[in-house]
């Protein structure tokens, strides 16, 4: 939260753990933990090491721009402008590098594939919701 510069970077945080929240990421991946774990002891190998010492590993990249579009449309729906999005997680990713374990980026990389989409995504997003205006009656 010391990092957000406006209540608009804050928006873009917040709206992009809802959206992983709202697509089901978190228990999809404790299903994944489970089973692998599951399967190491029925197997009676030992579990695999985890990426940090919390036990969490990064988010897959699929997950990540999934949920990097639905927060954007989340974000532009609740009055937020959503242009300078790219922007602020690059700025995210340099200030707190993902090489450290503690910092958000190494659960939620930023890695080209997300940085790259996330402009088409924005302009995608703009479009739909200027033709949903439109569609909408006047009041």
């Amino acid at each position: 939260m010391l990092f957000a510069k406006s209540d608009e970077d804050l928006a873009y945080v917040i709206s992009k753990e809802m959206a992983h929240n709202v697509l089901g990421h978190a228990k999809t991946l404790q299903n994944t933990r489970t089973a692998t774990t599951l399967i190491d002891n029925l197997l009676h190998t030992p579990p695999r090491l985890t990426a940090s010492a919390t036990g969490l590993k990064p988010m897959p990249k699929k997950f990540d721009i999934d949920a990097d579009t639905l927060s954007l449309a989340m974000a532009l729906r609740g009055g937020y402008e959503i242009d300078d999005a790219t922007r602020f997680w690059k700025r995210l990713a340099y200030r707190f590098p993902a090489t450290n374990a503690r910092n958000y980026t190494a659960l939620h990389p930023a890695t080209s594939a997300r940085l790259e989409t996330m402009p088409q995504s924005i302009t995608r997003i703009k479009a739909i919701d200027k033709r949903r205006k439109a569609l909408a009656k006047p009041k």
